[in-house]
């Protein structure tokens, strides 16, 4: 098993169930005033405030290599979704972590107002912390043992023609990839995660590829496959915002 109980021990030690609520009021009242002009125009009839909101509590945690052609970023990532007090999903709050327990910033992200992923700046991990974590290791291994650098290549042009060649697509396709041409698309793997979707259970856990998806040098989505801990393919995402 690739380091599930470092990363569940990692938790606990930190008190990240605790932290991520208190963290999350703070933060949810300063995105409220920094994306009040947003917020105004889209939620006319249900009001976007705190009260409106049930507690967030943690949901996924992530060990997460990014950059990884180059600097190979490591860190990790505690997810929550947020929800209305009808518990229906309106977006996500995120906590950011380098491995020696220290905070290094958080996202919230209202599905309503804004779909791209807020591009959080992370401080580097020290190279000290890596060798705390076993994991670390493994995944590169993982990666290595599985060749997913050309994995998610083959495997994101297979759904991507799948997508394009698919009659109901037809008008998305044309809106989003003007002038198409394969070679106007570049896809590489830019991070690996370890993934544990339920905390308390271990039932349930994923390595993911990720890539962005670059249409004529802008960034126009994202694919990512999924797989479980024996190296099988068991999902993919293809998303074009």
């Amino acid at each position: 098993m690739i380091g599930i109980n470092e990363l569940t021990e990692f938790v606990n030690e930190n008190e990240i169930e605790n932290k991520i609520i208190n963290k999350f009021e703070k933060s949810f009242q300063d995105y409220i005033k920094k994306n009040k002009q947003k917020i105004n125009k889209i939620f006319t009839y249900a009001e976007l405030k705190r009260e409106n909101i049930s507690n967030v509590s943690l949901f996924r945690v992530f060990l997460e290599i990014d950059d990884w052609l180059n600097d190979k970023n490591t860190y990790i990532i505690v997810l929550s979704t947020i929800c209305d007090l009808e518990n229906d999903e309106i977006g996500y709050y995120k906590l950011f972590y380098n491995l020696t327990g220290e905070y290094i910033g958080d996202e919230i992200i209202i599905d309503a107002i804004e779909h791209n992923p807020y591009k959080v700046v992370l401080s580097r991990v020290n190279e000290g912390a890596l060798h705390n974590f076993l994991c670390v290791d493994k995944i590169n291994q993982f990666v290595k043992k599985y060749e997913i650098e050309k994995q998610i290549i083959n495997c994101f042009w297979k759904c991507f023609n799948n997508y394009k060649n698919d009659p109901d697509n037809k008008e998305n396709f044309l809106q989003s990839f003007s002038d198409y041409e394969d070679n106007l698309i570049n896809i590489c793997l830019y991070k690996v995660s370890l993934q544990i979707n339920e905390i308390n259970s271990i039932a349930d856990e994923n390595i993911v590829a990720h890539s962005f998806i670059n249409f004529k040098n802008e960034e126009i989505g994202y694919y990512k496959l999924f797989y479980n801990l024996s190296g099988e393919i068991i999902d993919d995402v293809l998303v074009i915002y």
